[in-house]
């Protein structure tokens, strides 16, 4: 690539001096898809209405993505901390491998009352700690069921927290 006052550089290095020089890719011909969007982006803030199906038991569906670039979807219990999307999940589970490699990822929860009412948060996983997951979990189950966690994988799991910035917000209805 030959941009004007700069050497055949590659795309990634491109992308890092226009950080390191506070422009913007645009201004130095790069294309969105070439350079870290989350940098040039102010922090997402989750609307009152999904906060609010965020702290209900609502159905969430996540997707990953596979290390062939394939869709991997799951159903998924969800929470918030008020600025991020939680998922509880377990280590070694391909939804985690997968987030681990590929921080990309997109969730839809819907209005347990009315399904037609859904929102889509895309985003990137910024975090994936163990750190107080097991008392999330315990804390899901009695949001989801009412009833203590029953650890059915055993309580030797450990289980993780995936902590997704949103990037995008959509809905419906």
């Amino acid at each position: 690539m030959q941009l004007d006052g700069y050497p055949d550089i590659e795309p990634a290095t491109l992308a890092q001096l226009s950080l390191e020089k506070a422009v913007r890719p645009s201004a130095i011909g790069l294309r969105s898809e070439t350079f870290d969007a989350k940098r040039w982006r102010s922090r997402m803030e989750l609307a009152k209405d999904l906060l609010e199906l965020l702290r209900r038991p609502s159905a969430c569906y996540i997707a990953t993505t596979m290390p062939n670039g394939s869709p991997h979807l799951t159903q998924t219990w969800v929470d918030t901390d008020g600025e991020h999307v939680l998922v509880n999940s377990v280590q070694g589970f391909l939804k985690v491998r997968n987030v681990q490699r590929d921080p990309r990822v997109a969730v839809a929860v819907s209005d347990p009352d009315n399904p037609m009412r859904y929102f889509q948060v895309r985003g990137r996983v910024i975090d994936v700690t163990t750190d107080g997951a097991a008392g999330h979990i315990e804390k899901l189950s009695q949001k989801y069921f009412g009833t203590p966690y029953p650890w059915s994988g055993g309580r030797d799991q450990v289980r993780v927290i995936i902590v997704i910035e949103p990037e995008k917000i959509s809905g419906m209805g």
